[in-house]
């Protein structure tokens, strides 16, 4: 019997404290032995989506046996979050369970952030003595609980209202830039302290205070929330409070499972937070246990950066001519995905048909497998019961859907810096090559290959000619025609290609451009240099028997004595 499967709806994975609505869900669902089905972006806090909510066309609804709506992940997209509502009021008929504030559901489960603020402002008061204390950030029509922490911590010890004051801003750290100027100028009176809405917003009020020459925290204690990586910098730690999102998410299905099953179960309740303390408020470095445990995710951070910088995954798969090449690349790189336990490219063809490949080296496969419509997995090979949390993420290059990737775990995991990338490679390739990782072998199934590949004007394999090559710049792989190339140089044990405004790094050797280059107009010109001839604009001959080649007013090079017999010959000088 199949296990039932709880839908989580995602915004995006940021890398911070808003995966861990998701960890808590996943722990959650996975204790009363549902499988998790992620449908996420990958745009990391960006506002333009590059049109990643593609992925959000793939939900069945009717697979699940509910759905959890994280609304706190659409923070940078609101706008998005709304149609996603529509989506779910007009498709999903099985219970819906919110994270945050949402229409679609009775069922919501926010913050209790009003503690949180309230033990904050407690630590100035009490281990400080700070008396005037502002709040910084939120807007006033939010009637917010986290600036209602603040004010009852205010009330409860007797402060004054009037030195504590609040200082509205938004989300953004426009408000800290302001605050450290009025304080500088005198048109703000200077606070003892400052408690801001986010770690982001507070340590950018370090940064603006510095800057005026205000010293945080002997002139101005400051501190955050949420546990945002920003808090724990290397110049000065921010005093922060951890969010209880994991709580908030195990809470949300707890509920989705009573809806589900019509039967309550207890939830074992884990550990309150408790403040972090950092230099901001002049407590010193945050406790050797967290330290601790921050120390080996950087370490574990610092690998996996060495282990995809030594794969090269970008050159590889842009050398990549065939489909079993690129498949055989994706296979022996899976690693750069730490932790999955299945990894599947499932990508979109020109009929709009979807196409599986297992990827992962514990599913064997003999090959792409269609897709029926609906589903994530072809019905005859369904993923193994131990995979408890699939992730859905989408194929986009550019703003073109090319299907997407799944990755699945054993564990509650939420992975995203190095899966957003190893995702970019594979969309880039689609795009460059106009194909996929779909096995052609019948005329049939060769009318029906991703992309239509003579319909974009891409030939075959056995009657493809050498006319173009690719060029890496800006971390991006460019696709260059061989005609608009001025000249390749090799300098410092890499080889650039030249063109008229832009120079692109390439892979090949200088003698492997000549190979490449062997039928057309190109031939070396000196130890360094292979020149395009069709693109010579006039010829100097020098006095020491070299010539001074001229390719644009402001772009010249030499061909070297031992090749200017050679080269007067191919020109017919």
């Amino acid at each position: 019997m199949e296990r039932k499967k709880i839908c989580i709806i995602s915004g995006e994975m940021k890398g911070d404290y808003n995966d861990d609505y998701m960890l808590g869900a996943e722990s959650r669902a996975n204790e009363l032995e549902y499988q998790t089905v992620t449908f996420s972006m990958l745009s990391q806090g960006t506002v333009d989506t590059n049109k990643e909510e593609c992925i959000y066309s793939y939900i069945n609804f009717d697979d699940y046996a509910g759905v959890i709506f994280n609304e706190h992940s659409f923070s940078a997209h609101k706008h998005l979050a709304r149609s996603v509502e529509g989506q779910i009021k007009k498709q999903c008929k099985v219970p819906v369970v919110t994270l945050g504030q949402s229409n679609v559901s009775e069922d919501c489960f926010v913050l209790d952030s009003m503690r949180d603020f309230e033990a904050i402002t407690e630590h100035l008061i009490l281990v400080h003595g700070c008396r005037r204390i502002y709040f910084l950030g939120g807007n006033k029509s939010d009637r917010g609980r986290r600036i209602q922490g603040f004010k009852n911590a205010v009330i409860t010890h007797g402060l004054c209202e009037e030195e504590c004051i609040s200082l509205y801003g938004g989300y953004w750290t426009d408000c800290a830039e302001k605050l450290a100027r009025d304080i500088a100028s005198g048109d703000v009176e200077i606070p003892e302290a400052v408690v801001c809405i986010t770690d982001i917003v507070a340590f950018a009020l370090i940064k603006a205070l510095f800057r005026q020459g205000i010293r945080v925290p002997e002139d101005i204690r400051v501190c955050g929330y949420n546990a945002h990586p920003c808090a724990f910098n290397s110049l000065i730690s921010v005093t922060t409070f951890p969010v209880r999102a994991k709580e908030c998410g195990a809470k949300a299905v707890n509920r989705l499972h009573e809806l589900i099953t019509g039967k309550k179960e207890t939830m074992k309740m884990r550990p309150p937070s408790s403040l972090i303390t950092g230099k901001s408020c002049g407590c010193g470095t945050q406790s050797p246990a967290n330290l601790k445990f921050r120390l080996l995710e950087a370490e574990r951070e610092e690998q996996q950066e060495m282990y995809f910088r030594n794969g090269k995954l970008e050159e590889a798969i842009m050398d990549a001519k065939t489909v079993e090449q690129m498949r055989d690349i994706v296979r022996d790189r899976e690693y750069l995905i730490p932790y999955r336990n299945l990894l599947s490219v499932n990508l979109l063809n020109n009929n709009g048909e979807i196409w599986c490949q297992y990827m992962s080296g514990n599913i064997v496969t003999g090959g792409a497998e269609r897709v029926k419509k609906g589903k994530l997995f072809p019905e005859n090979n369904l993923p193994p019961d131990s995979i408890n949390n699939l992730h859905v993420v989408p194929l986009v290059y550019n703003g073109v859907n090319y299907g997407y990737v799944i990755v699945g775990y054993t564990e509650p995991l939420v992975y995203n810096k190095h899966l957003r990338s190893f995702c970019h490679c594979l969309a880039l390739w689609c795009k460059v090559m106009g194909s996929g990782l779909v096995d052609v072998s019948s005329e049939e199934e060769k009318s029906q290959t991703l992309f239509n590949r003579e319909a974009l004007g891409i030939k075959s394999e056995a009657s493809k000619t050498t006319d173009v090559v690719f060029g890496k710049k800006n971390n991006l792989m460019h696709k260059l025609k061989l005609e608009n190339i001025l000249y390749f140089e090799a300098l410092d044990k890499k080889v650039y290609a030249i063109t008229k405004n832009e120079t692109y790094e390439v892979n090949q050797r200088l003698f492997e451009i000549e190979e490449l280059c062997a039928d057309k107009r190109f031939m070396r010109i000196s130890k360094s240099v292979v020149l395009n001839l069709d693109r010579i604009s006039s010829v100097k001959l020098e006095e020491d028997r070299s010539c001074k080649v001229i390719l644009t007013p402001q772009m010249s090079v030499r061909v070297s004595r031992a090749y200017i017999k050679e080269f007067r010959m191919r020109l017919g000088m």
